[in-house]
Order: C-alpha cells, then structure tokens, then sequence
C-alpha cells in the first residue's frame, strides 16, 4: 500500500483550518498528522523524532515566529513547509525564497493548486501560485537597484545552449542531474551557471528561475526552485 502524505496545519483562522482539514483529510493519499496553535507546538513538531512530510502555516501570524520558524526549517530533512498566506509583498516572499523555502500557497488558492503543491513539494520540486510569480517578477513592485535580471533576453548575447541550462534549472534539477541530461561534465555546467548570471546580472538561482518565468521560458503555473543547492 502506497504510503500516505502526512500533513501537519499551523493557523490562526478556525475556518481556514477547517477548510483545509475538510479538503486534505477527503484526499485518499493525504493524512492530518495533527493541528498547531502556537510556536511552542511548532518547534516541537520540529523536533519530534517523527515529523509528517509537510507543515501548512500561515508563517507570518502573530502566532508564530516566523525567524524562528526559518531557523528549524534550515536543519530540517524529514519535514518540508509550505507557507499559506494572505498576499504578501515582494520582501517577505524573497526572505523565505532565500531561506530555502521554495513552495508558497495563498488563501485564495483552490483544491487542485493545493494539491499540487503538496505532491510536487514532497517529492523534491517546488510550487509557487502563479499570484505570488505575478509579485516576484513585476517591475512595479520592484525597488531601486532590485530588478531580478539586468534586461530581457535581446542584447544579453544569452546562447541556445544558456537557455536550455536556465530551463532546467528553473525545473529544479542540480548540476549533476544538467550534466547527465545533457551529457557534459558538471565543470561546464558550473561554468555556464556562472556566466548566465553575470549575464543576467544575479547572484542566486532564485533570479535565474525568475528571468526564465519573465521570459517564458518556463511556464509561471510551473513555477520551480531547486531546493538542492
């Protein structure tokens, strides 16, 4: 018998909690591990020798630290968050983003995005609702000296070959999953990976995943990070 996915809920909001209890407890592979109401509870699950595969929270309520919830998540292998908010500004996504939390879900999300995020969180690739995309990458929202990539891809003398790079990357795979795929050694993907970047003018794989959503190089419903390097 397949193995369920054990889900742990971490709100402040009865009828959110509610619903999504409603929701997950009907799916035949989805289990409720259990429901948290305050930090204290939190970090204890963090430390409990037999966490569930994800922990759904709404991880800026007053209830919770969130710093220190950034901090559990950092050492954490067994137990894998996925924030449900309200919508959040640029800032506070890209904390999390640079955290090494890569999944993100809104409130307003409906049941196959909810669903999605959870199977795709739990077995290595990342989600993010194209809503919280649509903030990440708007230049409008962006402050002074924060743009995600210096220009599009006209002038930035990007190759086929880049762009085949920037695309599996922004599915998540790491260097040595590139190499095998397109038979070349880890040395030059490293290599490429350096150079798409001076190219584009970031310092993370979080912006090279931006550009290739911006650019359509990769499709915003599948938005994906990497949480292996």
């Amino acid at each position: 018998m397949k193995n369920k996915i054990t889900i742990a809920l971490a709100f402040d909001e009865f009828l959110l909690e509610a619903g999504l209890h409603f929701v997950l407890d009907k799916k035949s592979d989805f289990e409720i591990h259990s429901s948290l109401h305050s930090q204290e509870e939190v970090s204890a699950l963090f430390q409990s020798k037999n966490p569930p595969s994800i922990l759904l929270i709404d991880i800026f309520s007053s209830r919770f630290d969130v710093d220190k919830i950034l901090a559990y998540s950092a050492f954490s292998k067994k137990m894998k968050i996925i924030p449900v908010t309200d919508i959040r500004s640029k800032h506070d996504y890209l904390k999390l983003l640079k955290s090494g939390i890569n999944s993100y879900l809104l409130k307003v999300c409906d049941e196959s995005e909810i669903t999605e995020c959870i199977k795709k969180t739990v077995s290595g690739k990342n989600f993010v609702c194209a809503q919280v995309v649509d903030v990440l990458t708007d230049k409008a929202v962006l402050k002074e000296g924060e743009a995600p990539y210096k220009k599009t891809c006209e002038g930035l003398n990007i190759s086929d070959r880049e762009i085949e790079i920037i695309k599996l990357i922004a599915e998540g795979r790491i260097n040595k999953e590139i190499a095998d795929t397109l038979f070349l050694s880890n040395h030059t993907i490293n290599t490429h990976r350096k150079n798409i970047m001076q190219k584009l003018g970031i310092n993370n794989t979080a912006g090279i995943v931006l550009f290739a959503v911006k650019e359509q190089i990769v499709s915003a419903n599948d938005f994906l990070f990497s949480s292996k390097e």
